[in-house]
């Protein structure tokens, strides 16, 4: 589905001495369709950046995009307006992506509203129909979202984001912010979503048991670049770089997810 080639995000800064960041410094990456794909590393390592600019929120330096046979990169105006709905970003923090004015209800039916694809009458069964996918209670609806807990704003922005029926998701440490009760109750239910509905999902953690139990493949990036990327099993119990050997040295202790 996603072939990036040499994809680079520079950052140029300073007057009189140019100084050059490189964010993200050529990277190819390939995620199938329907895959859970996990990219990890240590902070300050390109995770966020990469996301960013496979999705054009930021605009790549150079390199190819290419989703679903299409070139990401040269689309433009109209047609990437129209493309936008299909391929969707969920935030470390929920807040952020809710309107502190706007209930719960009016947030999450926001982006079917502004693209005009729900007809007034349809409004209610559609809402309770994606809350009800991320099992989020109709008695929170007409709550702010500073009444409502980290993990209730989680499920809500997962609601707003399914109902432009996205084909690529990119969970970017969807779950660091929340307890570690709630962190799993959002994995169990991402993982639950990307299998009903067949999305393919990018899955950014620092936390390398996080991606253990999300992912079907790793990519480890480093400085930029990715160093390493193959199944979980094989990066997790044979790394080959001596980053990965390092990520994988300072995970300590198991942590389980109740299946």
């Amino acid at each position: 589905m996603i072939e990036i080639k040499n994809l680079k995000k520079h950052y140029v800064s300073g007057v009189l001495k140019k100084t050059v960041t490189k964010a993200v410094d050529g990277v190819d990456l390939s995620v199938p369709k329907g895959m859970i794909y996990g990219l990890t590393g240590e902070s300050g390592c390109g995770k966020t950046t990469l996301a960013m600019s496979i999705l054009r929120l930021v605009e790549p330096t150079s390199g190819s995009i290419i989703i679903n046979g299409r070139e990401f990169t040269r689309l433009n105006g109209l047609k990437l307006r129209r493309l936008r709905p299909k391929y969707q970003i969920i935030w470390q923090n929920p807040e952020s992506s809710l309107n502190p004015r706007m209930r719960l209800a009016d947030a999450i039916m926001e982006p079917l509203r502004y693209f005009k694809k729900c007809a007034k009458n349809e409004e209610k069964d559609v809402l309770e129909k994606y809350c009800k996918m991320v099992e989020l209670s109709p008695d929170l609806l007409n709550r702010y979202p500073h009444e409502i807990s980290g993990g209730e704003s989680q499920r809500a922005v997962i609601a707003r984001i399914l109902t432009m029926e996205p084909e690529l998701l990119i969970a970017d440490e969807p779950t660091s912010s929340l307890d570690i009760l709630v962190q799993a109750q959002i994995l169990k239910l991402l993982k639950k979503i990307q299998r009903e509905l067949g999305i393919t999902l990018i899955f950014i953690s620092h936390d390398l048991q996080v991606i253990r139990y999300m992912c079907h493949q790793v990519a480890v990036m480093f400085k930029g670049k990715i160093i390493e990327k193959g199944t979980c099993e094989k990066i997790f119990t044979n790394p080959r770089e001596k980053h990965s050997m390092e990520l994988v040295e300072n995970t300590l202790g198991e942590w389980r997810i109740a299946t």
